[in-house]
């Protein structure tokens, strides 16, 4: 943000003559569009982007406001320092959604007309059935042990898990209208840009990478799409013997395990979003925490397909391709200095290339060479590259503003009569 406000205050506007205008006469002049305006329409996107399609989980019932929107916030950065891994996210929940729907309709409700949708897998997944004891919350049932209580008949099947699609709807807060005004700016946003290409006028930096943002959100946004949003309150579970006791759930978060280091938390949620399977349930203690699901909590193995890893995979490379030959775009764009358009197609041609190269190794390398140079080349090496050079193309979206060509300001005016933000 600071980084942003420096570029604005340090932007080099064109002066008033025949070719170019001051900043006063842009702001006045029709047919112009001002720095601010270019960063707004931008940050709007972004913003409306990430704020609607991020689904988190159901947060615990102890859990202040203040730490429920850090979380999301936190979220949000992540989404928008590496979308292509939001994808995976997604559509890893999407796949293990329907297997944990098709799991409970096999085993649980055979031969009934009550069936679950892939709308009660994901709700299963986010923590969506809490088990109380004592009137008390006692801890969130992953969709595993759901069952296991279901066909153990520990609980009651009706009151367990007979919850209607609309009544998960209910506690949703996703509405149409959210929807449309994300669908609006995002279309709204691509026609300006694909106007501007076709009349030759200047697109900055800023504008190529929230495209490439922007088409990658609406994937995600597919993904995501039965997934009920900020959803605050679990239903509540109870087992029919109320008198039996259950040992009390650890808290690994609150022990301090050796793995909860900074380097952790810092890579621990771009780790999360692509993937990675446990195979047993007893590795999960290292995620768990007893009133809400970890935001990138593994999958098990027991809901899990192995072809899903195939296509996630195969999804992730196109999908990581296509993001950075997005960046691409920009490739003859004008930039402040000859140092920053090398930095730039350099970096795009990592984000474009490296996928290529690395998912293909990581399909076909036996997971033995995890802890040889190999493995360390493969899963540290090259991602942590690939961060650098996503890293690098944001801080050159906003520093490449400070210096725009004069057609930059140039404005297509019938695109403004496009509702948007």
């Amino acid at each position: 943000m600071l980084l942003l406000l420096y570029t604005i205050s340090s932007a080099s506007f064109p002066p008033a003559n025949a070719d170019d205008l001051s900043p006063d006469d842009i702001a006045a002049c029709n047919g112009y569009r001002t720095l601010y305006s270019v960063i707004s329409s931008c940050i709007l996107t972004l913003f409306a982007c990430t704020w609607t399609s991020i689904h988190p989980n159901i947060p615990s019932p102890h859990e202040t406001m203040f730490r429920v929107a850090r979380r999301r916030a936190g979220i949000m950065l992540a989404a928008l320092v590496a979308p292509e891994l939001v994808i995976l996210w997604a559509m890893r929940q999407f796949l293990h959604a329907g297997n944990v729907a098709k799991k409970f309709n096999n085993e649980v409700f055979k031969g009934q007309s009550f069936k679950w949708s892939r709308t009660h897998g994901f709700f299963a997944m986010m923590g969506g059935f809490m088990l109380y004891h004592n009137h008390k919350p006692h801890h969130t049932l992953a969709p595993d042990e759901l069952l296991e209580l279901v066909l153990s008949e520990s609980v009651d099947q009706h009151q367990a898990v007979e919850i209607t699609e609309d009544e998960v709807e209910d506690r949703s807060k996703g509405d149409m209208i959210s929807k449309t005004v994300l669908i609006l700016q995002i279309t709204w946003f691509v026609t300006q840009y694909i106007t501007r290409y076709i009349e030759h006028l200047a697109i900055t930096q800023l504008e190529v990478g929230t495209l490439a943002f922007a088409v990658l959100n609406l994937v995600t946004y597919c993904f995501w799409w039965k997934k009920p949003l900020n959803v605050q309150r679990p239903h509540r579970v109870y087992l029919k013997d109320e008198a039996c006791k259950l040992q009390e759930p650890c808290n690994t978060k609150e022990q301090g395990q050796e793995w909860d280091t900074p380097i952790y938390r810092f890579f621990g949620p771009f780790f999360g979003m692509m993937g990675g399977l446990v195979d047993h349930q007893d590795d999960l203690k290292l995620y768990y925490e007893p009133l809400r699901v970890p935001t990138f909590l593994p999958i098990t193995i027991s809901f899990n397909r192995k072809r899903d890893a195939k296509i996630i995979s195969l999804v992730g490379l196109v999908v990581m391709v296509i993001f950075g030959g997005l960046h691409c775009f920009a490739w003859f764009s004008q930039f402040p200095t000859p140092l920053e358009q090398v930095s730039w197609r350099v970096s795009s041609l990592i984000i474009t290339g490296l996928p290529l190269f690395v998912v293909p190794c990581m399909l076909l390398v036996s997971t033995n060479f995890g802890e040889t140079a190999i493995g360390f080349f493969l899963f540290f090496i090259l991602p942590v590259t690939y961060f650098i050079a996503r890293i690098l193309l944001l801080t050159l979206m906003v520093t490449g503003l400070r210096s725009l060509p004069s057609d930059a300001y140039k404005a297509v005016s019938w695109i403004y009569l496009i509702p948007h933000l």
